[in-house]
């Protein structure tokens, strides 16, 4: 049963979007009270990879409303990694079943309008399904296909 269902679309609309509001306000709070995490103050690898991903993420990232919020979530993601063994045994865990997954990143969409750098999406989308039916991928290859 979705939220729409039990709420009716107004109220999920209405729902969604004052949820969305206060946790964008939240990380932004977070963003401001959070020392930034840097290769100088955090000591493990992983960390300073999340780092490399948060700075690499915000130096293209267009979207300059939401971009402080973004950052906290990155800042405090990072911190818990950093600081806490019940969560970076977590984050750990997430990113082995991603690893191992079928994770099929759509080109075009990742990165996407809020990228500043633009790939040729549409000569790699095509790549992409060419070598999932080759590899007999099907279900891969129409993920791919709009």
């Amino acid at each position: 049963m979705s939220l729409t269902s039990v709420f009716g679309q107004k109220a999920h609309t209405f729902w969604v979007l004052t949820l969305e509001k206060i946790a964008v306000l939240a990380f932004d709070i977070v963003s401001a009270l959070l020392p930034t995490p840097t290769k100088l103050n955090t000591s493990k690898y992983n960390t300073h990879l999340l780092i490399d991903w948060r700075d690499e993420f915000l130096a293209n990232e267009l979207c300059w409303t939401r971009k402080k919020a973004i950052e906290g979530l990155f800042n405090y993601a990072i911190f818990k990694y950093e600081s806490s063994l019940f969560y970076s045994d977590r984050g750990d865990f997430l990113a082995q079943k991603i690893k191992d997954s079928d994770w099929v990143l759509v080109p075009g969409r990742v990165p996407t309008l809020w990228w500043k750098t633009k790939a040729d999406t549409k000569a790699l989308k095509k790549k992409m399904i060419s070598d999932f039916v080759k590899q007999g991928q099907f279900n891969k290859a129409l993920c791919l296909v709009e």
